[in-house]
């Protein structure tokens, strides 16, 4: 028996690696309703750097390295995911507005538009996420009313579990659209042509 050991050590080399375990980005928190003046609000793709945007679950080590979490995906693109959850946050915040991501579906050009360029969005060894950048708000056909406004939010999680990782990220997202959407509550009428 001894002397099938090397071959069966290479045969368990060679045999396929067990599947990844993917996650979803999540957001549980109720939002508060603002009322906001545009009817239509156009969620453009998040911006993301190259490492959050990634299929692989990344964190970023003692060292201040991005590393990679072996075995674990996320369950979508992120930049997909994290659009989309932002359009259902914003979406929940302005009842009285029609909220939709990228690619505009309603026939109508929207009355505002909401960008966001991430700078960072990672979560340490340690348990915190990073998430830091910049939103633009523009409202009116011409940019009648636009705000440029950077943030830096943090969230904590259990470091031991990838899906409270998911779940920081959807909190974290969830505080920005909290934040856009009081913002947005601040655009006047006459920007939208009444």
């Amino acid at each position: 028996m001894i002397r099938f050991a090397p071959l069966l050590a290479l045969l368990a080399a060679c045999a396929p690696a067990p599947p990844a375990e993917r996650y979803l980005v999540t957001a549980t928190t109720a939002a508060e309703a603002i009322v906001a003046p545009a009817t239509s609000v156009q969620v453009r793709e998040i911006d993301l750097p190259d490492y959050a945007d990634r299929e692989e679950v990344s964190l970023m080590s003692d060292d201040g390295a991005v590393i990679f979490i072996p075995g674990t995906l996320w369950a979508d693109t992120p930049s997909r995911s994290l659009t989309r959850l932002m359009a259902t946050r914003l979406s929940a915040a302005l009842p009285n507005s029609k909220v939709a991501a990228d690619p505009w579906p309603l026939a109508n050009r929207p009355q505002m538009r909401v960008e966001v360029q991430v700078d960072q969005l990672l979560g340490s060894q340690s348990g915190e996420l990073r998430f830091t950048g910049q939103y633009f708000i523009v409202a009116g056909e011409f940019g009648d009313f636009e705000v440029a406004r950077r943030f830096r939010l943090t969230q904590p999680f259990d470091a031991t579990s990838t899906r409270s990782l998911g779940a920081a990220h959807g909190a974290a997202i969830a505080a920005l659209a909290r934040e856009i959407a009081a913002e947005s509550s601040a655009v006047p009428p006459s920007a939208l042509g009444r």
